[in-house]
């Protein structure tokens, strides 16, 4: 049911848009309704983690003091290492902490890898390239890496060890993780069931490579990681799915802050479980994982399957004037909020061939049902008279908040300044699409186009790469070309269910 409120300020909003005529995206004080939380804040002002895509930084949004939104990234360019970050909406500052550590050491202690990235030369990359992280609350995070160069880091990192260097067998990738509030040094994203990469007749002997395809707090119902094992040979023969020459989408379920594993790895166990994603899990409770293939299951956290959504864009009504999805890709967005409600950012096609952010929702209605699924298709672009042609589908994302209202943020291209837009839990637009920098189409990024946001509560976060705030100095002296900015706004369905104001 409706709030009374929301159809006040959809009709307040329809007003706006009949009185000024708006036939772009808008300032905030066009928008109305949407108020910032905080101007732009450089969570880690002296690293650059361009460089790696869609998977170059993450954001989840973590109930604590001030509403804060944690950022993971990897310095990808100087290298200098990984970072951590905290921000906080009503102090406006961040609380910058190095993102990994070695195993036997705990917050506060020398940062090791932080140090090896360092001694690296400049375009060296460092060791890490794909990074996920997850928050439960404002203390329990959950960081993941795709660390490279294991062989080299190990040594530079002697006589401490990192977890999986043996597993690797090798200077190949591998998946690392670890909670913060109990720290235990990185370990490996997967825990592989008997016939292990050193003894399994289809594994190349000495071929052990993995990837982060995400990272899921649960809370005190468990740490999920997501990992795309790339091991020579046939790696999905382990979980009894051949695989040959394929990548395969592994998932393991660990206990309450991860020290031990609460559910053996299993294999993703429909079609696309060939077909790895990047940060490709989300939940609450229970978790949804997306494949390149374009389709997707929920899950129970002892891995029973709750529904498999499968071809998630096939068969979907489509939005007016959109006449096609985009077919497979590895980096988009998704939010879910347990089962209940999944939402994917995808590229739609029109009929002059222009490309449009758009995202499929699939609610969950009743598992075990003929029909358990219900999904539709918004274009989040709808509200502009000639919006530019939507270059790149990894530059959206999506987040899903407790009530099932939506935030969606893209980059407008050419300049790609970044843009936003909620949607309410019936998924009627509660905004225009509004510009989210205040420097609005003249905040500018010429590199990679990764944007992120979260959304809890009161608040929903965006982060954006900018090269229009002075960049600084790196953590080497080095002129950076651009920074990480992320930005607070309050979210317009918190407010409108906030009926007697004379308590606040």
């Amino acid at each position: 049911m409706r709030h009374p409120y929301q159809w006040s300020i959809s009709a307040m909003l329809l007003l706006l848009l009949l009185a000024t005529g708006i036939e772009a995206q808008v300032s905030l004080d066009q928008a109305g309704i949407v108020v910032p939380g905080s101007g732009e804040v450089k969570p880690w002002p002296t690293y650059d983690v361009h460089g790696n895509g869609f998977s170059n930084f993450d954001m989840v949004a973590a109930i604590g003091r001030g509403y804060g939104a944690v950022l993971f990234g990897h310095d990808g360019a100087s290298p200098c290492g990984s970072r951590l970050s905290t921000v906080y909406v009503y102090e406006s500052v961040s609380r910058e902490a190095p993102g990994y550590y070695v195993d036997g050491d705990r917050p506060g202690d020398e940062d090791l890898i932080g140090n090896a990235a360092k001694s690296q030369p400049p375009g060296s990359g460092g060791f890490g390239s794909h990074v996920a992280g997850d928050a439960a609350d404002g203390s329990e995070v959950v960081f993941s890496l795709t660390a490279s160069g294991m062989d080299t880091l190990s040594a530079l990192v002697s006589p401490r060890i990192i977890s999986a260097t043996s597993y690797v067998g090798g200077s190949g990738e591998m998946h690392l993780w670890q909670v913060t509030r109990i720290n235990q040094g990185l370990r490996p994203g997967q825990s592989l069931p008997p016939g292990n990469i050193a003894n399994h007749l289809a594994r190349i002997p000495g071929s052990g490579r993995s990837r982060t395809c995400g990272v899921l707090s649960l809370g005190e119902g468990g740490v999920v990681t997501v990992t795309e094992d790339m091991t020579g040979g046939d790696p999905g023969a382990v979980f009894g799915i051949p695989s040959s020459d394929k990548s395969v989408i592994v998932i393991t379920v660990w206990g309450n802050y991860g020290n031990w594993i609460k559910t053996p790895s299993f294999m993703y166990p429909g079609v696309g479980g060939d077909a790895p994603a990047r940060q490709s899990i989300s939940g609450v409770g229970y978790f949804v994982v997306r494949t390149a293939k374009n389709t997707a299951m929920a899950f129970f956290p002892d891995g029973n399957v709750i529904t498999d959504f499968g071809y998630y864009t096939l068969g979907v009504e489509l939005p007016p004037g959109i006449v096609a999805l985009e077919t497979e890709s590895a980096e988009r967005g998704i939010s879910a909020w347990g089962a209940a409600r999944t939402v994917i950012a995808v590229r739609g096609v029109d009929s002059q061939g222009k490309n449009h952010p758009c995202v499929v929702v699939i609610d969950l209605v009743a598992p075990g049902t003929p029909n358990p699924i219900v999904r539709h298709v918004l274009q989040v672009d709808d509200d502009l008279q000639s919006p530019p042609d939507f270059i790149d589908g990894s530059a959206m994302d999506v987040a899903v908040g407790p009530s099932k209202e939506i935030l969606v943020t893209w980059r407008h291209f050419p300049s790609q300044s970044p843009v936003a837009r909620f949607y309410d839990q019936d998924l009627s637009p509660i905004t225009p699409t509004f510009w989210v920098s205040t420097k609005e189409d003249a905040d500018v990024n010429t590199g990679d186009t990764t944007i992120k946001c979260s959304l809890k509560d009161e608040f929903g976060w965006i982060a954006w790469l900018s090269e229009s705030f002075s960049p600084g100095l790196n953590c080497k002296g080095v002129q950076m070309q651009r920074d990480t900015v992320v930005r607070a706004f309050q979210n317009p369905v918190w407010v409108s269910a906030i009926t007697d104001w004379m308590e606040y």
